[in-house]
């Protein structure tokens, strides 16, 4: 049976990048809910950030997605990662820009390395009412 990477944590934000030195910045977490103020709508920065602990080291494929409450995929993308050491856990920042949300509700982050895609995360779209 072939070891699976772990996954440490999955953080949403507006801005997640790599920095000199291998360090990771995060701007603008969201505690587990996005409030916004009307639907549809478009964040010009919206983020993921997935700690990763892998089994193995080889070169790897990684995918992931978003995907909607209404079952639709709201960003996806997909990428080669070199595991060099399976010491230490791998932070991978992974950024989009004009994210456009639909609906209010919960959306599931999924996440794969070389295999099945996982729900790693989830977090809640929700229209502020105070600004009605």
């Amino acid at each position: 049976m072939t070891k699976e990477a772990k996954i440490i944590s999955c953080i949403v934000c507006d801005i997640t990048r790599q920095e000199e030195g291998g360090k990771t910045t995060l701007l603008g977490v969201y505690p587990k809910s996005v409030a916004v103020t009307k639907l549809p709508a478009i964040l010009p920065n919206f983020g993921i950030w997935v700690e990763v602990l892998p089994a193995q080291k080889k070169n790897s494929n990684i995918e992931f997605e978003i995907v909607s409450p209404d079952k639709k995929t709201l960003v996806k993308g997909k990428g080669k990662l070199e595991i060099s050491s399976t010491d230490y856990p791998i932070g991978l920042p992974i950024q989009f820009h004009h994210v456009t949300f639909n609906v209010a509700g919960k959306y599931v982050i999924k996440f794969a390395i070389d295999g099945a895609m996982k729900k790693i995360g989830e977090f809640t779209v929700l229209k502020n009412k105070l600004s009605e």
